[in-house]
């Protein structure tokens, strides 16, 4: 599903040049939930970003599904990455003038009703146990509440990858493993999960365990444990 061939990533500053990711191989099956931890400014969020088609490699191969995105023009980037994928933030990124149902249908094309667009929206807020707050605004919802309309955004086209950057990072305890139950029921459907997270409870329900450290990649097959410290 994902496969990165000796990707690097340099921020040209005014104080020189950041290596945000040097020279990072990786491959991850489809089906495959990966683990990605480390220090802040390791390069985790640098790494999604890539692999995401939200930022360019500035040297190596980023192929997902089957589909090389490194070099590819804006438009069909696009294309692919709203066919593709679905981003999940730690920040939710939902829109405050919007209320659930709309701002799980913001990506969606205009002609919803012909695309069958909010029909699946309104389905997975039901599945989300979402169904008696599809008119409120995201102001008027907890954390969690709001965590679970970004996850419906993100599958309402049906991804085959999921990116989730630290997405249980401002949730309670129980609103997180809510969340993480929705990540492990996407990925028993066959999905690709690629999650960010200092959480160990995240951790934990990975496959595997990807460390980054100053851009650079540790991979461990151990069971993955004790990562809030990485």
């Amino acid at each position: 599903m994902i496969r990165l061939e000796n990707v690097s990533k340099v921020y040209h500053t005014a104080k020189g040049d950041l290596h945000a990711l040097k020279e990072v191989t990786l491959d991850i099956a489809a089906g495959e939930f990966v683990a990605v931890c480390g220090p802040s400014g390791c390069g985790k969020s640098t790494l999604l970003s890539l692999i995401g088609g939200l930022a360019k490699p500035t040297a190596g191969r980023i192929e997902v599904a089957g589909q090389e995105i490194s070099h590819l023009p804006p438009g069909p980037l696009a294309h692919f990455r709203g066919s593709h994928i679905g981003f999940v933030f730690q920040m939710f990124h939902l829109l405050p003038y919007l209320d659930v149902l709309h701002n799980v249908l913001v990506c969606a094309p205009t002609q919803v009703a012909e695309t069958g667009a909010r029909e699946r929206a309104e389905q997975l807020l039901v599945q989300f146990g979402l169904q008696d707050r599809l008119t409120h605004r995201p102001g008027q919802l907890s954390a969690g509440e709001r965590q679970r309309v970004a996850m419906a955004r993100a599958l309402l086209h049906e991804p085959a990858l999921l990116l989730a950057d630290e997405p249980t990072g401002n949730l309670d305890p129980q609103s997180a493993e809510a969340l993480l139950d929705l990540l492990g029921d996407f990925r028993g459907a066959g999905g690709t999960i690629l999650l960010v997270t200092h959480d160990a409870r995240a951790g934990e329900r990975a496959d595997r365990v990807v460390r980054l450290r100053s851009g650079q990649l540790d991979l461990t097959d151990a069971p993955p444990q004790g990562i809030s410290g990485s």
